[in-house]
Parts: C-alpha cells; structure tokens; sequence
C-alpha cells in the first residue's frame, strides 16, 4: 500500500471509530434497527464525520469532484445497509442472536473495506 493511502486509511479508521461508537448514543445504538429515522440520523453523521475528515485531510475542494460524490454515496449508503442487515439478522433471527459477535465483526470490517476504498480513491 502506498505511504499516502495507508496514512490516509489510518486516519479515516480512527475517525470511523469515533463516529461509529464515540459519537453513537446508547439510545441510536439501541433504536436504530428500529427507525429508519434514527438509523438514517447514525448513517449521516458517521459518513459527515468521514467526509469532514477527508476534506481536511486532502482539502475541502474535493466535493465538488464527481469522485466525492461517489464517495459519499458510497459511504452513506454503504453503512445503512450494513447496519441494517446486522441489525435485522440480531433482532429478526435465531441465528443472529446467537452469532452477534460475528455480525459486529462482519460489519466493522465491512465499514474497513469501505474506508480502503476511499483512501485509494484520495491516496
């Protein structure tokens, strides 16, 4: 990996880390699998608090690239549908209640390759 993608990949990771748990409340964590709305409000600010970073990181006129709007799409989209899908497997099936600690690890490495993705998109 490139000195300029994997400095930039250890940054977005630690701000994944701050946005998905840090900057997630007890309660989104609980009721986000059940509203979208909540869900909706999580996935904004953990794709605003990786683009935010990103932009500080390579500078704020990125954005307005085509590749930043990719980006965000894929970040967005990216988290409620994995966090979705974890959530429904833990709280809509036997399997999943039995198996969360491997959903929670699926879906943190799921967010991983996500970040790798754009790291190589700005690296």
């Amino acid at each position: 990996m490139d000195g300029m993608i994997s400095e930039l990949f250890i940054f977005l990771v630690f701000v994944h880390f701050v946005a998905d748990f840090a900057l997630q409340s007890e309660f989104m964590a609980k009721y986000k699998q059940e509203s979208w709305f909540i869900m909706t409000v999580h996935c904004i600010i953990w794709t605003g608090s990786i683009i935010l970073a990103l932009m500080w990181y390579k500078g704020f006129h990125h954005l307005s690239e085509v590749s930043g709007l990719v980006s965000i799409w894929l970040l967005y989209v990216g988290h409620y549908l994995c966090d979705s899908f974890k959530c429904y497997f833990i709280n809509g099936t036997e399997w999943g209640k039995r198996n969360i600690k491997h959903l929670f690890h699926a879906d943190q490495v799921f967010h991983l390759i996500q970040l790798l993705i754009v790291a190589c998109i700005y690296g």
